[in-house]
């Protein structure tokens, strides 16, 4: 018996409870539909002994569908699997599974290892009889935004860095000999130079504004960094946003999300020097 996690015999495809695994799942398809990530998936109940437990009404099938990013957790049967786009985002995973509908006392099963001869078996409620394998997708609600498109470098007037964020854009000051070499950079330099510049930036308005709920709505800047927070942490089913999330794993989340290309390119310039030295 190797039912780590279990004090009752689990039939899956990893286990040994049972001499051999016969319950039998597809792999699950994905599709969109509307608004909707729907989920078609099957199960083939080989095992006569579960069937007749299923078909009883003792137990039944029953897939769980989960994303770590919005706290979204919901069962569903395995006939009508749709979930609402915009409450998951990021990773989201799917465990197919039988579950106890009651507790089955003295459960008896021919298929059962012979470790389980003599031994009295409970199945609590909810209690798993099967599992099937994770599978895994994965939901990108819209575009990226880039740090580029919120942030403008300009001189500073006292020669110290700072920013301004009462304009269109975040006004990132920079001393004028910074702000010079800045200006002669090429285009690919620049996305690298914002992904070195921009974070303690970003990090501090979001730490300003987000966690406090004073996030101006009429500026540039402020409406692609809301798209960036609603796309890494879209509203759970209540409501909620950024309730059990830090500020520091929120800044992480979207300015890894907004600096990628940035990010990409200084790994590029990076490798090219190398083969200028060498």
């Amino acid at each position: 018996m190797t039912s780590d996690n279990f004090s009752y015999p689990v039939m899956s495809s990893t286990g040994d409870d049972y001499v051999q695994n016969k319950v039998v799942w597809s792999e699950p398809e994905i599709s969109e539909e509307g608004g909707l990530a729907v989920i078609r998936l099957t199960v083939d109940i080989q095992d006569e002994t579960i069937s007749r437990i299923v078909n009883d009404g003792d137990a039944h099938v029953a897939v769980l569908v989960s994303c770590g990013t919005t706290n979204y957790r919901r069962y569903f049967p395995v006939s009508e699997i749709a979930v609402d786009k915009s409450l998951i985002a990021g990773e989201v995973l799917i465990e197919p599974s039988i579950c106890a509908s009651k507790a089955i006392e003295g459960y008896t099963n021919p298929n059962l290892s012979p470790d389980y001869e003599g031994v009295a078996v409970t199945i609590p409620k909810g209690g798993f009889i099967a599992i099937g394998k994770i599978s895994r997708f994965h939901v990108s609600r819209q575009e990226a935004p880039d740090a580029e498109s919120i942030c403008k470098f300009v001189p500073s007037d006292d020669g110290r860095e700072g920013y301004l964020d009462d304009e269109d854009l975040i006004m990132i000051r920079l001393p004028e000999d910074v702000f010079k070499d800045f200006r002669s950079l090429d285009k690919k330099c620049r996305m690298v130079f914002t992904a070195i510049h921009a974070p303690p930036v970003i990090a501090d308005i979001i730490q300003k504004y987000w966690k406090s709920g004073r996030a101006p709505e009429d500026t540039t800047w402020s409406r692609v960094l809301k798209a960036a927070i609603d796309d890494k942490f879209p509203p759970s089913e209540d409501g909620r946003q950024l309730d059990g999330h830090s500020s520091y794993e929120i800044m992480m989340a979207v300015m890894g999300q907004m600096l990628s290309r940035g990010s990409d390119n200084l790994y590029d310039v990076y490798a090219s020097n190398l083969k200028e030295d060498f």
